[in-house]
């Protein structure tokens, strides 16, 4: 028997020892595993309780822990979805689009993008998932739903890249994770909730000071419309006002909805989503509307992308006074407290309204009180004007007389053709200086209203004359079509020349201020219905549609310096004759006002006017001139003399008395304003002294816009001769009186 080593290990002992070596090995190596997988499960609940401690806002912390999340799990891609009260989510998703991350959201939730329970599912991809999910090899899913005190948020889905068991301790992991996000979630809309309860506090503070520190309607409206626009989702915003009448809609103000409002469709969107409101006489709330493409005024608020539209009724006084309406383009379901919030704003908008209309109801009467006022102060200075013009008139009448006098005089006696030429160019100079000197009298001369045979042609050409040089220094070109043949019409010519005068004055100004240039049309014809048409049109700006039916409203006015009072007055005066002024205006083109003036049939004939030509015979005659003009008694002298009659002078009345105590002339020719004795007193004192003589006496004046001279001529009914006229003019008419 040979002897056993008592070192030597037995195989089957190494053997065992290798093993258990092997096991212990293994155990370590399962131990570190576990180690190193508790090691990152801790840094993962860190890393996420850092992002949501540190977290502002939502979206960038839901992003952030889900991409923690998929990068510690060594997972293919991840999504999360979250849920607010008014129906709308948030989705956010990691490598991978986020369409398809809504695609297997709402495979694993069925109908919604949620967890089907309140625990965490690990869930295999069949082949009926869709092919984008197998494309990316995706074999499982976990879904981690997010609980905060009992209520479901949302879902978080981590996407695997095959079906492998997952610790139940990464189980527990990911379910602290979902808590951890769902606190995040909760203390996300708490602070949104507050910075939203702070903003609504802000706007209805903002609107009410604005309301109460403002009356003035679209800065406030504007304040208010900019708050609501400032809402997440919300496109724009409107408030419309209502016509108690007509229940038509305008729009005072909108915020954001411009290019919704470029087209008709737009407009007719806004009024038929209006008179939803109107007819409920409520708040009126309209989802969807993307898919109301069967009715044509919405077709344009679903092209514009506008799926949502509130409307609420602005009342005042239990009337309905507007519609305050806020388009949105997400499809948010009912939000009480966003609607409360709209619903305070409507009050505040029709407060504003009321309060604008309020004030601009006493601002337009303070304004036509102030116009009233300035009125009276403009009659005033017109009547200032008036006298001041009256005597400027009488002292250019006599120099004016002289001139054209002795113009005709001279051309009378002229041989040379040359000689002729310039004295009719003096002549029709001083023609000229007389039409605009009547013309200014006619516009200050004050006189009850009296009718006559007109020919309209007359007031027009004189408003024409007196505006000539103003249109030409302004670069304001004139074309006339004037009828020659129009018959004459029974008006007060002065009044005529007031209308046409405002008219021409209207344009002038019209096309100044528009471009610094322009040209003024004046037609006259005669209708088909014996009306005679004046027509008086420009190129001017126009006058705006909105403002058409106004021109004619006493006090009503768009210029800074205006009473509103012009269009009126000529309208009166036009209705008083009978007639109609009307007018049509394009924005841009210009105006084109039409007075029309009916012709009446005499009831006997016109009396006939004497036709110029050679001067009738008269035999010679004594004549006394009392006039205290030198020059003018001059002229008259030296042009009676020439046609054959014996002339003595006199320069007033009480020499003109004691000359005729030795003489008696047989026709007296006197001025009306004269020193000593005015012309009117010495009439008074002939028809005492020589009452043969009354019939007999010619008055020559150059002051008809003093009232009393202009009262005395016509209480008398003398016939008169107005300065400055010149010496044909005064033949003819001592020779109709000498017959």
């Amino acid at each position: 028997m040979q002897a056993q080593d008592v070192g030597t290990v037995p195989p089957w002992a190494a053997v065992a020892g290798s093993a258990a070596l092997v096991g212990m090995a293994v155990v370590a190596v399962g131990l570190r595993a576990r180690l190193r997988r508790r090691e990152e499960e801790r840094a993962l609940l860190a890393e996420v309780a850092q992002v949501v401690g540190d977290a502002r806002e939502l979206r960038p912390m839901l992003a952030e822990v889900l991409e923690r999340t998929v990068a510690a799990l060594r997972a293919q891609a991840g999504a999360m979805c979250i849920r607010h009260n008014d129906g709308s989510h948030v989705a956010v998703a990691h490598q991978m689009p986020v369409d398809e991350a809504e695609e297997l959201l709402r495979l694993l939730g069925k109908a919604e993008p949620m967890c089907a329970g309140e625990a965490i599912q690990v869930v295999r991809i069949g082949p009926s998932a869709p092919p984008g999910l197998r494309q990316k090899g995706i074999a499982a899913t976990i879904s981690i739903p997010l609980i905060h005190q009992g209520q479901q948020l949302g879902t978080m889905c981590i996407a695997l890249p095959k079906d492998r068991p997952i610790p139940p301790s990464r189980l527990d992991v990911l379910a602290s994770v979902g808590r951890l996000v769902a606190l995040g979630i909760a203390r996300a809309r708490l602070a949104e909730e507050s910075e939203q309860n702070l903003m609504r506090l802000t706007a209805l503070r903002d609107v009410d000071m604005a309301v109460s520190t403002t009356l003035e309607l679209r800065p406030t409206l504007r304040i208010l419309l900019e708050h609501i626009r400032r809402l997440e989702g919300i496109v724009g915003a409107a408030v419309t006002l209502v016509d108690s009448s007509t229940r038509l809609q305008t729009l005072a103000e909108q915020s954001g909805l411009d290019a919704l409002l470029e087209n008709a469709g737009g407009w007719a969107a806004l009024d038929y989503l209006g008179e939803q409101v109107l007819q409920a006489q409520s708040a009126v709330s309209l989802s969807g509307l993307g898919a109301r493409r069967d009715i044509p005024a919405l077709r344009t608020v679903a092209e514009a992308g506008i799926q949502t539209y509130w409307g609420f009724p602005l009342i005042a006084g239990n009337q309905v006074i507007g519609v305050l309406s806020v388009f949105a383009r997400t499809g948010r379901g009912f939000d009480r407290a966003l609607h409360t919030f709209l619903t305070a704003l409507s009050g505040q908008a029709a407060a504003a309204i009321q309060n604008a209309q309020l004030y601009n109801k006493v601002t337009e009467q303070l304004n036509q009180l102030q116009a009233a006022r300035e009125l009276l102060a403009q009659n005033e200075k017109l009547s200032l004007i008036g006298e001041l013009v009256s005597g400027v008139a009488h002292e250019l009448n006599n120099p004016l007389t002289t001139v054209l006098g002795y113009a005709q005089m001279l051309e009378e006696e002229a041989q040379a053709p040359q000689m002729k030429e310039d004295l009719r160019q003096i002549t029709e100079a001083a023609l000229r200086a007389r039409t605009i000197v009547q013309g200014l009298l006619s516009v200050v001369r004050k006189h009850e209203p009296r009718r006559e045979w007109v020919d309209v042609n007359r007031p027009v050409q004189e408003v024409l004359q007196l505006k000539a040089y103003q249109l030409h220094m302004d670069n304001i070109a004139v074309e006339t079509e004037l009828d020659p043949n129009l018959p004459k019409i029974l008006a007060d010519a002065h009044q005529l020349h007031q209308v046409f005068l405002n008219l021409v004055n209207n344009a002038h100004q019209a096309m100044t201020r528009a471009h610094g240039r322009g040209t003024l049309t004046v037609r006259t014809c005669l209708l088909a219905d014996r009306t005679v048409r004046v027509e008086i049109a420009d190129d001017g700006p126009g006058i705006p549609p909105g403002l058409q039916h106004r021109i004619f409203e006493p006090f009503f006015t768009t210029k800074r310096d205006g009473t509103g009072l012009g269009l009126s007055i000529a309208e009166g005066i036009v209705r008083q004759h009978g007639g109609s002024i009307s007018f049509e205006s394009q924005q841009g083109q210009g105006c084109r006002f039409f007075v029309d003036l009916p012709v009446a049939v005499a009831a006997e004939a016109l009396p006939e006017v004497e036709e110029e030509g050679e001067l009738p015979p008269v035999a010679p005659a004594r004549i006394l001139v009392v006039e205290d003009e030198p020059a003018v008694a001059d002229f008259i002298a030296k042009a009676l003399q020439r046609a054959g009659h014996t002339v003595w002078c006199a320069t007033n009345g009480q020499e003109a008395l004691s000359m005729l105590a030795d003489e008696r002339p047989d026709l007296i020719i006197s001025d009306i304003k004269m020193p000593s004795m005015r012309g009117d007193q010495f009439f008074m004192e002939l028809q005492v002294l020589y009452p043969d003589l009354v019939p007999r006496v010619l008055f020559v004046t150059g002051d008809v816009a003093d009232q009393r001279t202009v009262g005395f001529l016509e209480e008398t009914g003398q016939p008169r001769l107005v300065k400055p006229f010149g010496a044909d003019e005064l033949r003819r008419m001592v020779a109709r009186m000498l017959r």
